[in-house]
């Protein structure tokens, strides 16, 4: 008998970690699940301890690959998935003890169900912060849309758990950083009723030398502001709300910022002419989450990027 739920944890060079992601998730009062440990070619010991769990228990399943990356990864994942339902959780994370039972227990009962949004708390060893949500069932469209591309929610797949009919034809783009952003239109193209849960908590482990705390190579700008734009151009296509269309736009004109700052700006003139060809004017920057960021963009659009470029660029 298939199982209800596949478990995907992509793992590489997380040795310190592994165990305690794996064990949070073996103590799980919900047991009707497989889960799915893709070793994508760690040098460390985190092959022989998936081996070791895979000998113990006969819901595990073991995959070594050549490593590709983390949406490499995954995708192998989905590709031997046999659940109606999918959930990813990165190998240095762990979940809670009750994070599937009531969480799976609704989408069982409510199979029109098509994606739950999780609890998060974002933890350390000094400080943790847990955001904490109402339970609520968008079941419209337009709230949906609304909702997965709102600041509330969290683009990153290990939040969610999906019917596997979302991945039907769906991958993560390979080679790619801000993979989970880049296909979000097309998760949002196939989730018509969405569970924002509260229930369960799914543990972020913050570490250092994260992505977002340093300066970016060219390429993970790049990748950053592909993601962006695909979302931009699905914002003005599915006509979503005009402060949710502005504040990616915010986001795009930061990264370009940053970019154009740390490297040079013919090195991004293709996203410059993006960012020039989106409908906006100077009264939009009221929805600014910041003053810094109104000012900023103000600044942008009033003298340019060729500007800056001069200013800041290297």
């Amino acid at each position: 008998m298939k199982p209800k739920l596949s478990i995907i944890v992509p793992i590489y060079n997380v040795e310190e970690f592994l165990e305690e992601c794996i064990n949070s998730i073996l103590i799980q009062e919900f047991k009707d699940y497989e889960l799915i440990l893709v070793d994508d070619g760690s040098p460390d010991g985190c092959g022989k301890i998936c081996d070791d769990y895979a000998a113990k228990d006969s819901r595990i399943k073991v995959i070594h690959k050549t490593n590709g990356g983390l949406s490499s990864a995954r995708n192998a994942g989905i590709e031997v998935a046999a659940g109606r339902y999918l959930s990813f959780i990165d190998s240095d994370d762990f979940v809670s003890v009750d994070y599937f039972e009531k969480n799976m227990q609704y989408l069982v009962d409510h199979p029109e169900v098509d994606m739950l949004v999780a609890q998060v708390c974002y933890y350390d060893k000094l400080k943790s912060t847990t955001q904490y949500q109402h339970a609520n069932l968008l079941d419209n469209k337009t709230q949906v849309l609304e909702y997965l591309f709102s600041v509330d929610y969290i683009a990153s797949a290990w939040i969610n758990i999906y019917h596997s009919n979302i991945f039907r034809g769906v991958r993560f783009p390979e080679g790619r950083i801000y993979e989970d952003g880049y296909i979000l239109p097309q998760i949002a193209d196939r989730a018509e009723k969405v569970y924002v849960s509260d229930q369960g908590i799914y543990y972020y482990r913050k570490r250092e030398n994260s992505i977002t705390s340093s300066r970016l190579h060219a390429t993970s700008y790049r990748h950053h502001l592909d993601s962006y734009h695909r979302i931009i151009e699905y914002a003005i296509n599915k006509g979503i709300s005009k402060k949710i269309y502005c504040h990616y736009v915010f986001y795009y004109s930061h990264i370009l910022f940053n970019a154009v700052r740390d490297y040079n700006m013919q090195e991004y003139e293709g996203y410059i002419k993006f960012w020039n060809s989106y409908p906006f004017s100077l009264f939009d920057a009221v929805w600014a989450k910041s003053i810094k960021s109104s000012v900023q963009f103000l600044l942008l659009k009033i003298t340019g990027f060729k500007v800056l470029s001069k200013l800041f660029g290297s």
